[in-house]
């Protein structure tokens, strides 16, 4: 478990942070406490779990054992431009409350597993998603200064990418891979100058 808290830290309000790179925490719980953070102004951070196939639930209020959970409060403490959560070999990542990425401007959510959109997600810059097999997209709401998502990313078995309810972008992009993937991004529910 990683918990950032300052009071066990000499140095400030944020205890993990480069100025010149990246930040890259590896860890199965992460706690980020209310008067502490994790930054990288000049480089990206890299939320990833240490156990293969463990998920990422962000949006949770709680810190259950099973999957690394961020609750909204905790994502708004990352300061960079460039935040990725999960890698390859990210079990399930789950949305399940709202998400308001505002000390992150460019998101990069990916799973080895389904990515799972079930509430509001908000940022100023680009959001990419990219699941090793489904996207789905139950409720809530996307609104970034762009949207791509990749779907079946981990092989060519078939997938299927549905947006949730809405998504307000300059640009949206859905692909898929060379397997049989069922896409849908439906114009009424996209406000979108180019879809692909």
């Amino acid at each position: 478990a990683l918990i950032v808290d300052p009071a066990s830290i000499v140095g400030g309000a944020q205890p993990v942070a480069s100025n010149s790179g990246n930040v890259v925490i590896n860890a199965d719980r992460i706690l980020i406490n209310s008067a502490s953070g994790i930054g990288a102004p000049n480089g990206e951070v890299d939320i990833l779990t240490s156990t293969a196939g463990r998920g990422i639930t962000l949006g949770s209020t709680g810190d259950a054992a099973f999957a690394v959970e961020l609750s909204n409060a905790e994502i708004g403490r990352i300061f960079t431009s460039n935040l990725r959560i999960g890698d390859g070999d990210t079990g399930q990542l789950s949305v399940t409350g709202a998400i308001d990425f505002v000390n992150a401007s460019n998101v990069t959510l990916r799973t080895g597993a389904d990515l799972s959109i079930g509430a509001d997600l908000t940022l100023t810059g680009a959001l990419s998603l990219r699941a090793g097999d489904n996207l789905l997209g139950s409720a809530g709401t996307i609104n970034a200064g762009s949207v791509s998502a990749i779907v079946d990313e981990s092989g060519a078995d078939g997938a299927t990418g549905i947006f949730p309810a809405a998504v307000t972008a300059s640009t949206l992009t859905l692909s898929g891979n060379a397997g049989n993937d069922l896409l849908r991004g439906e114009i009424g529910r996209a406000s979108c100058r180019e879809r692909v």
